[in-house]
């Protein structure tokens, strides 16, 4: 999907200047408007603002308790001016945990070892710690082996490890969720056709699914109108996305389970009542995990956590786990060991400044990954072994994010009204609207 978002700056000291002065409302920026206050720039309102300092805790989910810790950033700091294009997905992958935040550039981080929780940039990953593919980036997927593969959504896909060893360009469209083989994979993005990948020899080919034609009332093929998310939990595909209204006349979001071949085994969401939360706002990430199948709505800062079998476990409050007072959670993903990791971000105190906060949480996934069956063994979207740490830091970089102000529509959205501090429709993996679809 396409933002139409500014790219973000990687720098040893934060850009100045037209690339990050001034807000959209115009009426602020003095520059030739006979007077009037200027808008300070972003890197003097970084200067002059705190640094959000959160103390996360613990969440009691049914039988399973979540614990967060903050992860300490070494050799980068993530802020901005906007929570909500802050990052757009993540994935832990051979030590290493990698991020997307919308530009062509992605970063990797080596997990520290010890107590706590440590990212270190990477420099011996692409220039520095950064990799910059040939389009935006918005979304992560990886393979048991630790093949990652970068999609846009709109353009090819790229594949790459942390080491080198695999780059090539994978040709098809969508977000690629690759399945933990590495053989094969699902894209849906909006509401195109929902393509089977199939990955091989250095190359990726793509045919259409069972989802097709998912704008079209009179040719549709599938239950969805639109697909905001893909998952997978073992052999097991997890779509989530809007019903047709065909199907729901109320047309809500919701997980539904398919096997390879696109037969339905299960389907959940969207039957509570009003503020049920057991009904999503929008579906921004859908993973196998420990408790069974978890599912990330950014629009309601919440964790719901269902059985295998699509039956409702119970909810974790994000802003209260993470403490953040008004976060928009872009992603999360659950490592080999067992640990998830959440990026979020929150404006800081009094301030126009956002800040990015990457979490590790206990609880969601087990050390002992369970092998992918067809029987519905609850599988983490995971990748590679874990690896020790400790390379080069390097010099701390400033990752300054700007907004574009607007949204274009498409991909991984929020959709609906409740995603944006600034009261906007739209934000998270995309831009939700008419076009809208996240992981």
């Amino acid at each position: 999907m396409s933002n139409g978002r500014i790219s973000l700056v990687f720098a040893a000291c934060l850009a100045v200047g037209a690339c990050c002065g001034g807000d959209d409302d115009g009426g602020k920026d003095g520059a030739g408007d006979g007077g009037g206050e200027a808008t300070p720039s972003l890197e003097d309102q970084v200067a002059s603002s705190q640094p959000l300092s959160p103390s996360p805790g613990s969440a009691e989910v049914g039988d399973h308790t979540f614990t967060a810790e903050v992860c300490t950033i070494e050799g980068a700091e993530f802020v901005g001016d906007s929570s909500m294009s802050m990052f757009e997905s993540v994935v832990v992958a051979d030590g290493r945990l990698f991020v997307a935040d919308g530009s062509p550039e992605v970063r990797a981080f080596t997990l520290g070892e010890g107590d706590g929780c440590t990212l270190t940039l990477d420099t011996s990953f692409g220039d520095g710690g950064v990799k910059t593919l040939g389009h935006d980036i918005e979304w992560l997927s990886v393979d048991d082996k630790g093949v990652v593969i970068g999609s846009n959504g709109i353009f090819s896909a790229y594949a790459f490890d942390g080491d080198g060893g695999t780059d090539f360009t994978c040709d098809t469209k969508g977000y690629v969720e690759l399945h933990g083989s590495g053989k094969w994979g699902i894209a849906p993005w909006v509401n195109s056709n929902v393509k089977l990948v199939s990955v091989a020899e250095g190359a990726c080919a793509a045919e259409d699914w069972v989802l097709t034609a998912l704008s079209d009332d009179e040719k549709r093929k599938g239950i969805f109108a639109s697909v905001d998310t893909a998952g997978m939990t073992g052999d097991t595909i997890l779509i989530g996305g809007s019903l047709s209204k065909k199907e729901d006349p109320d047309s809500p979001h919701v997980v539904a389970g398919f096997d390879k071949g696109g037969k339905e085994r299960f389907r959940f969401g969207g039957g509570g009542e009003a503020g049920s939360d057991q009904n999503f706002g929008w579906i921004h990430a859908v993973s196998g995990c420990k408790p069974g199948i978890c599912v990330l709505d950014s629009n309601y800062r919440r964790l719901t956590v269902w059985s295998s079998k699509g039956e409702f476990v119970g909810s974790a409050d994000l802003s209260d786990l993470l403490d953040l007072s008004y976060p928009w959670i872009a992603d999360f993903h659950i490592a080999d060991d067992g640990q998830a990791y959440f990026v979020a971000a929150n404006d800081r105190k009094d301030s126009d400044v956002a800040e990015g906060v990457i979490y590790r949480v206990s609880g969601l996934g087990t050390a002992a990954k369970a092998k992918a069956t067809s029987g519905g063994t609850s599988t983490p979207r995971t990748g590679g072994k874990m690896d020790k740490g400790g390379r080069n830091p390097g010099a701390r970089q400033p990752v300054t994010r700007p907004n574009s102000g607007g949204s274009s529509g498409g991909g991984r959205g929020s959709g609906g009204t409740t995603g944006s501090s600034s009261g906007s429709s739209s934000g998270g993996r995309g831009g939700g609207g008419s076009s809208g679809r996240s992981k």
